[in-house]
């Protein structure tokens, strides 16, 4: 009696198919990130594992590229990672776990002169 579905005006249609391809895609790209995290976290396990215990530091480099550090935090290496002036990096190696955090001291400089630059100069 009823129809299976009611018909839709094509723009419409076509923009909702459109939403839906971006939201598939972006879903299959967070499975890709989480993936590659996953990946980099088990390798790196892996290697400090592979250490003879003696050897075992708790940081370095997975692949010589992405760091990675499994020792506690402390207040001075915190510091240093996400507020360090005097490190002209803006991503340096994260404080606890594989990968980068951000130096917001170099984040505030680069906004900084951002907001200085006059446009078209």
């Amino acid at each position: 009696m009823w129809p299976e579905r009611l018909p839709i005006a094509s723009a419409a249609h076509s923009a909702s198919e459109t939403d839906h391809e971006g939201i598939a895609s972006l879903s299959k790209l967070r499975r890709l990130v989480r993936l590659i995290s996953f990946g980099l976290l088990g390798a790196a396990v892996y290697q400090e594992m592979s250490k003879d215990p003696a050897e075992r530091t708790g940081h370095g480099t997975v692949g010589g590229v992405v760091p990675y550090d499994f020792r506690p935090p402390t207040f001075e290496r915190l510091r240093d990672a996400l507020w360090n002036p005097s490190d002209p990096r803006l991503f340096v190696p994260t404080v606890f776990g594989v990968g980068w955090s951000i130096n917001l001291a170099q984040l505030g400089r680069f906004f900084q002169q951002l907001s200085t630059k006059k446009p078209g100069f």
